[in-house]
């Protein structure tokens, strides 16, 4: 009897053969063929499990594939209630993780034992559910202190059973206080640990010493992240009182408790042969609250157990010379790759001449102090990311990607909620060709500003008709050009230059061949003039704006637009999108965009998503989610911010906003709903769900 794909998939062990060449997507379609394929290949689809909001986490799903799941990440829990979270959720999701299922009856919300797999009571039974995580992500970050020793309780029961596997752990603790004991104790019993990060509020010194104590003699522990400020007390060095900041000698050798530790941790990590086969590559320091936090990064740069290739500095605020630093860098750092600046400290540019041959720089919030990166890191750097940027100098901008050839991603996002501007202008693009030719990643925020005169005045022949000359300038009494432009025909050329500007832009952009995601928006100064954010409208369309000029990116694959470059576009768009990038398989509109807070004639505009664009897309669009808080279209998903999505349905069922929508016209969305791959709301006033695998 020839064996049928139903017997095969009921063998356990040829199941789990079948999954590791399946990839999720494939996997979720077998799923949705049958019921047998779905009991069969469901454990090995949820091995990663990622929450953003706990209130809605699947409970039971977790639980039923509670031995397969090897990452959990929910640290990025949305706050409901007014910062309140879903500490009940939490807990249930801890308490199934922990594979503690006592007292069903606790809870309307515990898991039925029958539920989790037809566990048994026995405690062999139950040991054999434990998940043998890999990564663990989680925030516990809450202001109900009373469920401090249960979420606890729950964690160090899951870092417990999960200690022969667990290689990544990151926590964010920020409302707890000080790191509980029971963190410390657990520590230990993890030889497998090689990823250890931390988020807190204001700890002790020794708090933070006795962090080190439990992670530093961990044999494979390979990155280490302490992001907390740490009180650390009053201390002199030797010569402070001859103002001798800049010894080393003062610095380098451990002291106290720290020398003790450093000891230990050296003593357990040494081989047999004499050797530390694994040092850690990876340092993130505390920010200083108090004393400078100098005396413990040197001991700790210039010890056996490190050999630094990537740096999180903190801020340090005292009075040894960039000098100093620098010197320091190069003695004790000498193959450091891969920096993370601290904000609003001038020592980083220390680091950055103190680095040899720097290829990642990252920060956030940072104010003009990078000019320096692209002369001495112009043939190395490739990755510069730079978030919640106040300042970045539009100049300083133009020289990274016009000498670092290597380049491979150049990512800076202003900080929307300050003053600051970090806007590339128009003229400093026109000035040089970019030399980051294999560039793959590429964040913009543009700002239209070029000097009109120079423009005129040198590269008149290259500019649409323009008014004679004797027009164009004004003269002074003795019939010389004053080098200033005629008033009267200034605001027109002030159109066209900014337009030919344009033009030259995208080009530019255009000719990166290798560039696979575009992010674009306006830069602050560009929002605060209504004529400019005009314009700026139809710069990304066929008819009065240069999309065309980005048809050589056959590698595209995400087009981020930011501000609006979404609203005047249509059909033709999407058709050149479709036939010029055959590659791009997302398109993100940021919505929600807080550049237009305080321009009130626009507001309405932007309260609901682009219907238009929705509309147009409607036929390539093969999954749909509504989840209430962004809007994302994909060739395999959508999701959208707008709470009032039966109307975004209608629009898309029949793709015409300018007519009357009939009531028929609900039906006919409905019917389009169930043409789709996945389709799920959580928010709004319908609550539809076709072919979910929830």
């Amino acid at each position: 009897m020839p064996l049928t794909i139903h017997s095969v998939i009921d063998i356990p062990e040829l199941a789990a053969s079948i999954a590791c060449y399946l990839t999720p997507a494939d996997v979720a379609h077998a799923m949705a063929t049958c019921q047998a394929f779905s009991n069969q290949l469901e454990p090995f689809l949820w091995t990663n499990f990622c929450s953003k909001n706990v209130r809605r986490a699947p409970i039971s799903l977790v639980a039923r594939n509670v031995r397969h799941i090897r990452t959990v990440d929910f640290s990025a829990r949305e706050f409901v209630q007014d910062g309140i979270i879903a500490v009940e959720s939490l807990e249930e999701l801890l308490k199934t993780l922990a594979g503690d299922i006592h007292n069903q009856a606790e809870s309307h919300h515990s898991i039925k034992a029958t539920s989790v797999c037809g566990i048994e009571q026995s405690a062999v039974a139950r040991v054999a559910q434990y998940p043998r995580l890999r990564r663990l992500s989680i925030s516990l970050s809450s202001p109900k202190t009373r469920w401090e020793s249960t979420l606890w309780r729950y964690l160090t029961t899951i870092l417990h059973n999960s200690s022969g596997s667990l290689t990544h752990l990151q926590l964010d603790i920020f409302n707890q206080g000080d790191v509980p004991p029971q963190l410390l104790q657990v520590i230990p019993a993890l030889p497998r640990l090689q990823h250890f990060a931390i988020n807190a509020g204001l700890q002790t010194e020794s708090t933070y010493m006795s962090l080190l104590r439990a992670l530093l003699p961990l044999p494979r522990l390979r990155e280490l992240f302490c992001d907390f400020p740490v009180n650390i007390g009053r201390y002199r060095y030797t010569g402070d009182n001859d103002g001798d900041y800049d010894n080393e000698d003062n610095l380098a050798e451990p002291r106290g408790e720290l020398k003790a530790i450093l000891e230990e941790a050296i003593a357990a990590r040494t081989c047999e042969n004499g050797s530390i086969n694994v040092k850690i590559k990876t340092l993130g320091f505390p920010q200083r609250h108090g004393a400078p936090l100098i005396r413990i990064i040197v001991p700790l740069l210039r010890s056996h157990l490190v050999e630094i290739e990537a740096l999180k500095i903190p801020e340090l605020f005292d009075k040894r010379t960039e000098k100093c630093y620098e010197n320091m860098l190069r003695k004790y750092c000498p193959g450091l790759r891969h920096l993370i600046i601290a904000p609003h400290d001038g020592k980083v540019r220390s680091f950055i001449r103190g680095a040899t041959r720097l290829r990642t720089v990252r920060g956030c919030n940072y104010s003009d102090q990078m000019s320096e990166l692209a002369e001495y890191h112009s043939e190395t750097l490739e990755v510069l990311d730079i978030r919640e940027c106040m300042d970045y100098a539009s100049a300083d901008q133009r020289s990274i990607l016009t000498s670092c050839k290597q380049l491979k991603r150049f990512w800076i996002v202003p900080d929307i909620h300050r003053l600051g501007d970090c806007g590339l202008k128009f003229g400093h693009i026109l000035d040089q060709e970019w030399r980051c030719r294999d560039l793959r990643e590429l964040c913009l925020t543009l700002e239209r500003t070029v000097d009109v005169e120079a423009i005129v005045l040198k590269r008149h022949l290259e500019l649409p008709a323009l008014p004679p000359q004797s027009l164009l300038w004004t003269l002074d009494s003795h019939g010389r050009w004053t080098g200033k432009l005629n008033p009267t025909t200034r605001q027109e050329l002030d159109y066209v230059v900014a337009a030919w500007a344009a033009k030259q832009v995208f080009s530019q952009i255009g000719r990166l061949r290798s560039l696979e995601i575009l992010a674009l928006g306006a830069s602050q100064y560009v929002m605060r003039k209504k004529d400019d954010l005009f314009i700026s409208e139809w710069d990304l369309t066929l008819a009065m704006g240069w999309l065309a000029e980005l048809a050589g990116l056959k590698n595209l694959r995400h087009l981020h637009l930011r501000t609006d470059y979404w609203s005047r576009m249509g059909q033709p768009e999407v058709e050149f999108m479709d036939a010029e990038w055959p590659l791009l398989g997302e398109i993100t509109f940021d919505v929600t965009n807080n550049d237009f807070r305080d321009l009130t004639d626009y507001s309405s505009k932007y309260s609901r998503p682009p219907m238009t664009v929705l509309a147009w897309n409607s036929r390539y669009i093969r999954t749909i989610e509504l989840d209430g808080w962004d809007f994302r279209y994909t060739r395999k998903g959508i999701r959208i911010y707008d709470k009032a999505f039966d109307e975004i349905l209608k629009a898309m069922a029949c793709g015409d906003l300018d007519q009357e929508k009939p009531s028929h016209l609900l039906g006919a969305a409905k019917q389009w709903i169930t043409n789709l791959d996945w389709f799920n709301i959580t928010r709004g006033s319908m609550a539809t769900q076709s072919r979910s695998l929830w």
